[in-house]
């Protein structure tokens, strides 16, 4: 697929960002796992990165939750997590560094050969998307990965409050987290550190959670507190 049919997928893609990365290593990793494509693996890979679009799962996954007594106060905490750690990213984060995706022109300006990165991009995802966004061409900046941070800190945080369910859903994060490398979407490094970031902030923040879930709950007991009836 050429790049004039491209851009009519992704108004504006071309020039979102600048082209940087930490190593000859990280393109070529991109290029020897494109070796690969082609394959039934294309299909289950893209299913499993469409979970972590808008953060679907997580979100999914808190609201079904808040409706299990037991699971109540972690799916608050998804919630939460979802939308500081994650918000942090996508609106702090990514718009420092403005680190231009591997398929972006930016970036085969630099690396000629990610034009086969781009034309796979442009042939596997939906241009503007199948629904509200859902599957479209990526068109923000590169790191830290968004699908990687949110799929970890919200992971991070199931399994501090649950192994049972936290394992599986380390597992679907990490599954999440190699799709956007395999798609050519995201540069390594934006992954790796995405992962930390994840990770780090959602740890810091479910020991920040525990600390106050106390002191709101007493202070919302305080308030609501009925007053003892007067003597008759």
């Amino acid at each position: 697929m050429t790049l004039s049919i491209l851009a009519n997928l992704a108004e504006g893609l071309e020039n979102v960002g600048t082209a940087w990365n930490l190593g000859q290593w990280e393109m070529s990793f991109l290029l020897w796992l494109n070796n690969f494509h082609g394959t039934f693996l294309d299909k289950i890979f893209l299913i499993i990165t469409l979970l972590g679009d808008k953060g679907i799962i997580w979100i999914s996954s808190g609201i079904l939750m808040l409706f299990f007594k037991k699971t109540r106060r972690i799916g608050i905490s998804v919630i939460i997590a979802y939308a500081i750690v994650g918000g942090a990213n996508n609106y702090i984060i990514k718009l420092l560094t403005n680190r231009a995706r591997p398929f972006y022109d930016a970036t085969i300006d630099v690396y000629p050969e990610a034009q086969s990165l781009q034309n796979f991009v442009a042939a596997t995802f939906f241009g503007d998307g199948l629904f509200l966004g859902f599957g479209e061409i990526p068109d923000s900046t590169s790191f830290f990965s968004g699908h990687t941070v949110a799929s970890f800190a919200c992971a991070t945080i199931i399994l501090l409050n649950s192994r049972k369910i936290g394992i599986p859903a380390i597992v679907l994060a990490s599954l999440i987290a190699f799709t956007r490398l395999w798609f050519g979407v995201h540069w390594p490094s934006d992954v790796i550190f995405g992962v930390v970031f994840g990770v780090g902030a959602a740890t810091g923040l479910y020991y920040l959670i525990v600390f106050l879930e106390p002191k709101v709950l007493a202070l919302i007991a305080k308030i609501f507190k009925k007053e003892p009836k007067a003597a008759a």
